[in-house]
């Protein structure tokens, strides 16, 4: 089996939902200057990849950290059809 990573970067003015104020990611310190980095994020928590939990729904339900790993991997469709033919051939998916 191959393992793709789906995870979108963070980064102002990453897509969310149209509802959601628009993502900021603010340096607030560099290695240069402080010896370390480090961001200020200002986002709703479903920014980005992101999954809703049981929780986000149902009282009591399981968090996040409580779902096995396992329920997130499964077979995938890549849909190329929007591509010209002679760069679906040189596709390695």
């Amino acid at each position: 089996m191959r393992i793709i990573d789906l995870t979108m970067k963070l980064k102002t003015g990453s897509p969310v939902f149209p509802a959601y104020p628009i993502p900021i990611v603010h340096t607030r310190v560099n290695i240069r200057d402080h010896g370390f980095y480090a961001n200020l994020l200002m986002m709703v928590e479903h920014t980005g990849t992101h999954v809703g939990s049981p929780a986000h729904f149902i009282e009591g339900a399981p968090t996040i950290d409580m779902v096995p790993l396992d329920r997130f991997m499964g077979l995938g469709v890549v849909d190329v059809s929007w591509l010209p033919r002679r760069l679906v051939s040189q596709l390695r998916l």
